[in-house]
């Protein structure tokens, strides 16, 4: 359902067999910026005392979020956090997560961004506070659009497989090919997905 500005009131997930027929609702709530202050979660088939919590989000000065916290309704205390810090250029570098263990809020995981002159997206990197690890690096065509996306799933492996991203002239994703790396250690192609488009 929508406010009368047009802005996201509830969103409600449909289930039957749960007992107010839903199975988990979202209610939005702006501030005079029109931007989302709180969400107030319910869920009818879960444990209510768990998972029935509000969800609080902070801005700078100039409208980024910078913050999402959320709350334990019975005991006010931090269920979990999210901070989120930018770089000059607006650019998300990086988002920790904090989650509340018994009486302690402890950071969990943090993901990191790293862009390139033109503010493309080169590098994404996840970190847990268990010792795992996920990283991926992109590169770009000089129009702009991916030519590659290379996973690092380890910090102390090589680098095994990866895929590169062929277009048309309309600027439209034509083929995705996968390569890998071999036991002699030589590049290989592996699947390649074609898209076809077809026009009125």
């Amino acid at each position: 359902t929508y406010y009368d500005n047009g802005k996201l009131r509830t969103e409600t997930k449909i289930n039957n067999n749960c007992n107010e027929n839903f199975d988990e609702q979202l209610v939005y709530n702006y501030d005079s910026a029109q931007k989302v202050m709180r969400i107030m979660t319910k869920h009818a088939c879960e444990d209510k005392n768990y998972f029935n919590y509000p969800i609080y989000f902070l801005y700078d000065s100039t409208g980024k979020k910078i913050s999402k916290t959320a709350m334990n309704r019975d005991t006010n205390k931090v269920f979990y956090k999210y901070i989120y810090i930018y770089d000059r250029q607006n650019n998300l570098i990086r988002d920790d997560y904090y989650f509340s263990d018994r009486d302690s809020v402890t950071l969990s995981s943090s993901r990191f961004s790293e862009y390139n002159l033109k503010g493309e997206l080169i590098s994404y990197k996840w970190v847990s506070s268990f010792g795992t690890y996920d990283s991926t690096s992109y590169s770009f065509y000089k129009n702009g659009l991916l030519k590659e996306e290379k996973n690092f799933p380890n910090p102390k492996k090589q680098i095994n497989n990866w895929t590169q991203n062929y277009y048309n002239k309309r600027k439209e994703l034509t083929t995705i090919q996968t390569f890998f790396i071999d036991n002699d250690k030589k590049v290989k192609k592996g699947i390649k997905k074609t898209i076809i488009y077809t026009y009125y």
